[in-house]
């Protein structure tokens, strides 16, 4: 479990893109490991207008990952 845990923090200081359903709570967890990556909200409530820069970043390379509060 250690070991996936590591990867898991190793894998967002790498990305280009951090989305989060909310930034607030996950902000909090990527200060605790000074992870600075640019931080942006995506969530079911704002998704529509999120959507087409997201696909445009990954189309141009970039990598991106999610943070769920699930």
């Amino acid at each position: 479990m250690v070991v996936f845990r590591f990867r898991a923090i190793r894998a967002l200081k790498e990305v280009d893109l951090l989305l989060a359903e909310d930034t607030r709570t996950s902000g909090l967890l990527l200060k605790h490991f000074d992870i600075k990556n640019h931080l942006m909200s995506h969530h079911k409530f704002n998704e529509h207008g999120t959507s087409a820069s997201i696909v445009e970043r990954l189309k141009a390379g970039q990598d991106v990952a999610l943070i769920s509060d699930a």
